[in-house]
């Protein structure tokens, strides 16, 4: 499974390294995503999926999302009719939204009638009530819930150091993981994908080889009880970068940048 996106600028990488791999297409999902700032138009997401398949060097995508709604209502209803198009085009399997919250996705749906596949949003035990309570809709609704930081994000653990909290330290050693395992496991129990990025070989294959164990109810409330450490947060990128306002009022993002 590869999550690549417009804004990560690195298409053609991976598509080298997919050709390089000689790993069968039909054996890989790739999800991308359209970057708000420069695509604010049904006719320009179209190119820019046909853009991302010829950077991939594939013909279809497993997944694509709109990255954010920063573009407001109006425009980013117009990408969604494109990534409709796109899927009914066969040049993705599967379309969904990003940072969406649901009365941005209720708004979606209602203009076109067409509900996300996916949304792809922060999610670990440390997130709001309105994050976790946007997760339990989504499931109602039959749409997946992708969590990115759900190992806080290797970008807010200062120095090179993870500082995890003494419930999540307590619970590995209990069930002989790792922490990375403790919080991944948590999110599986509750119906959350995961995609968690490392650079580590090693990481990588740790956060693959989650021991066969449950937490019970009351390690997960544990868990959600905890104050994550301050090391976790960075005021503009980290965890909380997206609060409870953002999670309850739709449309609250703020304005894109103009194209270039």
């Amino acid at each position: 499974m590869i999550d690549t996106a417009m804004a990560y600028k690195n298409h053609v990488e991976i598509g080298k390294a997919i050709r390089d791999s000689g790993i069968p297409r039909s054996e890989l999902w790739i999800t991308s995503k359209i970057q708000p700032n420069f695509v604010q138009s049904y006719e320009v997401c179209l190119a820019a999926v046909d853009g991302i398949l010829k950077e991939l060097g594939t013909d279809y995508l497993d997944l694509v999302l709109i990255h954010s709604p920063k573009l407001g209502k109006t425009k980013t209803i117009e990408l969604w009719k494109g990534l409709i198009e796109a899927k009914r085009l066969k040049k993705t399997r599967a379309i969904g939204v990003s940072n969406f919250n649901r009365g941005e996705i209720e708004d979606i749906v209602k203009e076109t009638e067409t509900w996300p596949d996916a949304n792809q949003i922060q999610q670990h035990p440390w997130s709001s009530k309105a994050w976790k309570d946007l997760a339990k809709w989504q499931t109602q609704q039959g749409i997946a819930t992708i969590a990115y930081t759900s190992l806080g994000g290797s970008r807010f653990h200062r120095d090179g150091v993870t500082v995890w909290p003494e419930s999540v330290t307590g619970l590995a050693q209990s069930h002989g993981a790792t922490p990375a395992q403790i919080l991944l496991r948590w999110a599986l129990q509750k119906g959350i994908a995961v995609i968690p990025g490392s650079a580590s070989h090693e990481h990588i294959i740790e956060n693959l080889a989650i021991p066969s164990f449950e937490l019970t109810e009351r390690e997960m409330e544990q868990l959600e009880g905890a104050v994550a450490p301050k090391e976790w947060f960075d005021k503009k990128r980290g965890p909380n970068k997206y609060g409870d306002l953002v999670a309850s009022a739709p449309w609250q993002t703020g304005i894109a940048k103009k194209p270039k």
